[in-house]
């Protein structure tokens, strides 16, 4: 599509049903972008490499406003990894990308990661990036996290989501991180902890087309387990 360079038609969608899936292996996407294919006008960021999304279930799921796509009672005690060149690349303990899509009693408890050190924007336990019309309720998300922002651009990590780019709504998650809680951000090295974790992040540094900053993410009843 010309108008969002996830290559997700902005009017379009399926009902996709994913149910009772459960991934322990790893999933590893290293895109490198310089021969790919570009959306006309876009420049650099335009390039469909530089938009990497990869989750435990599923990489990319765009639902519909009249009929949303669901993910239930699946897990992921596997391994997320990406990364090459910084904050378009998403990664999701579940789902990389989602539009329009219900969340229900997903368990995440495996690892996101940067792969060999290499930066990543956007790094949820349940989803990477969530657009417009995205719920996730039920279930738990105690993702371990090795992960590297770019040197300029603050990696937005989330329990639940990475972050939210649309009308979202989390609720009645229990949280908690795995053994290794590393973020970098701007090359400063933190954890992630009980007391400065986030559910999700509001925004993410870009100018690129299909984002939205006009919206509501609301959070209900999402609980610390140690």
């Amino acid at each position: 599509s010309s108008g969002n360079p996830h290559c997700v038609e902005a009017n379009k969608g399926y009902n996709t049903v994913i149910e009772n899936c459960t991934n322990s292996g790893t999933i590893l996407h290293n895109a490198r972008y310089s021969a790919v294919i570009e959306i006309s006008g876009t420049g650099a960021d335009g390039k469909a490499a530089r938009h990497a999304t990869a989750g435990g279930v599923v990489g990319l799921i765009n639902g519909r406003s009249d009929a949303k796509a669901t993910v239930t009672g699946c897990t992921n005690k596997g391994v997320v990894s990406d990364g090459w060149s910084g904050q378009r690349h998403f990664i999701g303990g579940i789902s990389g990308y989602s539009k329009y899509v219900t969340f229900t009693n997903n368990v995440m408890s495996g690892s996101l990661e940067s792969y060999n050190g290499l930066s990543i924007g956007v790094a949820g336990g349940i989803v990477g990036a969530a657009y417009e019309g995205v719920t996730v309720s039920g279930g738990s998300s105690k993702p371990s996290f090795n992960c590297v922002g770019t040197s300029n651009v603050d990696l937005c990590a989330g329990l639940c989501v990475g972050v939210s780019l649309g009308n979202v709504s989390v609720s009645d998650v229990k949280v908690g991180v795995g053994a290794t809680a590393k973020i970098k951000n701007k090359n400063v090295e933190g954890t992630i902890t009980k007391d400065n974790y986030k559910v999700y992040n509001e925004l993410v540094s870009t100018t690129a087309i299909g984002d939205n900053t006009n919206y509501t993410t609301t959070v209900t009843n999402v609980t610390w387990e140690d």
